[in-house]
This record gives structure tokens, C-alpha cells and sequence, in this order.
């Protein structure tokens, strides 16, 4: 039966309730076994986010995708970067869905900027208009009026002819049915296209992505723009803070900042590598095994992928959601 939680704290609920037994916390261990007769089967689809988690730290997307914990949404309200970049990708999809954007310059872009930057910021970031935050609207709506120059500027140099804003993906990898939204996907006057991932700060971070051919979340969009059209498209970063776009090379956007990788076909590499990691992933699952890959529980042999497949990497602590449930020290 129902009882306050008051009285169960201080003593004064019925004495019929059952005693529960003490039980020790769960140890910190790099690898939980699952029991034989529970299967782990194959999701209808997955995305970027669920492969990245299933790669790196399979005890998050067994707890997220198969036991199905969530964090309430209640919880936190998004602000700092966070809400800069959802803000950022809200406006420069209303501009790119705005007709003749594009062709935009002087007053009629300003009177365009100002209205829907406020607007943008009354329906999805009023935290910024309490007071006490005037100094982050104005840094904000700067930084937002630089990169929306910034894309108008390197669009035009790069002969941009066609924009698709959030645009939705589609395609398969071994596990089945995969799925996507790139930020931009755009199309020069010469018909080859470009994904463009935007990204609010992180420009060192981004550039490191490239230089070390661990850009997998535009790996996996550009496989599935490669499925639909048959050819390879270029991938980039537009990290909007710095008003600055990151390439493999100058060759699709000659405007760019060239971040050069040691990999011969970089993209279509780290492809083959996604995959040949996936599999190694998929057979310990199978077998029952799942790694807890988080800080301060050192790998043992079994972290180890096959030589062809990508290098799982810990994910940051910050935006872990299961933590806590990864065990406990004494």
C-alpha cells in the first residue's frame, strides 16, 4: 500500500511494510556479461548518435536504446552553448528557407536579421532576454550576424547554386536501416555536393577531427548521400562562433580553412573502418559482453578492435547520462 514518504523516513509507517534487504552498490568493471538467454537483438534503424554511443560506449546504448533509461527533459534548461547553437541552427534554417536568401545584402539582409533573431530568441531563448543577460544577446546576435555573412560569402566564392537546410537522410550499413538530418547539403553549379555540419564553437576540435580522419558523424551522412546519389559528396564544418568553414581541401569551397588528412580518401576510408568496427561491436554483444568505456576503469585487451576498424575514443564525462549507473568505487 501507498505510504508518505515522510513516515518512511522517520520510522512511523505501518509495520506490515517488508523489510528490504541491504545490498551493496555495483563495482566498477570494464565489462558486463549478460546472461545467455537475454538477446540484444539488432534495432530497426539507427543514426549517428546511437552508433556513436554503440562504438565508443556500449554500455550506453544498451542502457538507452534496449533497457530504454532516459534523463527527464525536466531537468535542465538548455543555456550557454548549448542554446547558442540550437538558436544558430534555427535562424540559418529560416534564412535558407527564405526565397531569394541567398541574393540578401546591406538593409534588406539587416531588417531581415533583426526580425527573425528576435524572434528566433523570443520562441527559443528567452533566457536571454531576462535581465542581467543583455551583454550574451548582443555577443550572441554579433556572432550570428558574422556567420550568416560568413556563409553568404563562402557559398558565393564556392558557386553555390542550391541549399537544402536539415535535410533528411537515408540509407543502410551492415546492421540495417540507417538514418540522418544534415545540417546543409548544397550544390555547386557543376552539380557536386557538399555536407555541411554546423557547429556553434570547437573550431580546434573540429580541425583535430579532420586532421585525424575521425569525422564519423560526416562519414556516416555522407555514405547515405552517396547511397541516394552515387557519388561521394565533400564534407565540412562551419563552426559558427568563428565564422570559419574546416575542409579536407579547398577544392569544393576554395575559402576555406584546408585541414589535410594522412588518409588517401579520407571520407570513404573512415567509411570502411566505421564498419569494420561495428562488426567487432556487434560479435561481442552477441557473445554477451559489453564494455563500460568510461574514465577511471582501464581498458583490458578485449577494448581493442581489429587493425582495419576505427579506434574507439571515450566520450566526455559531461554528457554522459548513465554515469552513475556505471558503477561505484569503494
Amino acid at each position: 500500500r501507498l505510504e508518505p514518504l515522510e513516515d518512511l523516513v522517520t520510522g512511523r509507517a505501518g509495520e506490515q511494510l517488508p523489510e528490504v534487504a541491504h545490498a551493496h552498490l555495483p563495482q566498477r568493471s570494464r565489462w558486463w556479461s549478460v546472461p545467455p538467454e537475454v538477446k540484444l537483438s539488432l534495432r530497426p534503424q539507427e543514426s549517428y548518435s546511437s552508433l556513436n554511443a554503440f562504438l565508443n560506449a556500449p554500455y550506453q546504448w544498451v542502457l538507452k536504446y534496449k533497457a530504454r533509461l532516459s534523463p527527464s527533459n525536466l531537468l535542465a534548461v538548455a543555456d550557454e552553448n548549448l542554446l547558442y547553437g540550437n538558436l544558430a541552427h534555427r535562424l540559418i534554417d529560416r534564412f535558407f528557407r527564405t526565397d531569394g536568401a541567398q541574393a540578401l545584402r546591406g538593409d534588406a539582409l539587416t531588417a531581415w536579421f533583426s526580425r527573425e533573431f528576435a524572434n528566433v530568441v523570443a520562441e527559443e531563448g528567452a533566457v536571454l532576454l531576462m535581465p542581467g543577460r543583455r551583454s550574451d544577446y548582443e555577443r550572441l546576435r554579433s556572432a550570428l550576424e558574422r556567420a550568416i555573412g560568413e556563409i553568404q560569402r563562402q557559398f558565393g566564392a564556392a558557386g553555390i547554386d542550391a541549399v537544402e537546410s536539415e535535410r533528411d537522410l537515408a540509407g543502410t550499413f551492415p546492421g540495417g536501416a540507417l538514418e540522418g538530418q544534415a545540417d546543409l547539403v548544397v550544390r555547386n553549379k557543376s552539380g557536386q555536393r557538399a555536407i555541411v555540419d554546423m557547429k556553434w564553437s570547437g573550431a580546434n576540435y573540429y580541425q583535430d577531427r579532420l586532421a585525424k580522419n575521425r569525422h564519423l558523424q560526416l562519414a556516416v551522412y555522407a555514405e547515405m548521400l552517396r547511397q541516394e546519389t552515387g557519388a561521394w559528396p565533400q564534407v565540412s564544418y562551419f563552426i559558427l562562433k568563428a565564422s570559419q568553414i574546416l575542409a579536407p581541401d579547398k577544392a569544393f569551397f576554395p575559402e576555406a580553412r584546408p585541414v589535410q588528412s594522412g588518409a588517401t580518401g579520407s571520407t570513404p576510408l573512415l567509411w570502411d573502418q566505421f564498419t569494420a568496427a561495428w562488426r567487432w561491436r556487434r560479435s561481442q554483444i552477441d557473445a554477451g559482453m559489453i564494455e563500460v568505456a568510461v574514465e577511471g576503469i582501464e581498458p583490458t585487451p578485449e577494448s581493442a578492435g581489429p587493425p582495419d576498424a576505427f579506434v574507439p575514443e571515450e566520450l566526455p564525462e559531461a554528457y554522459n547520462d548513465y554515469r552513475w549507473l556505471a558503477g561505484w568505487e569503494d
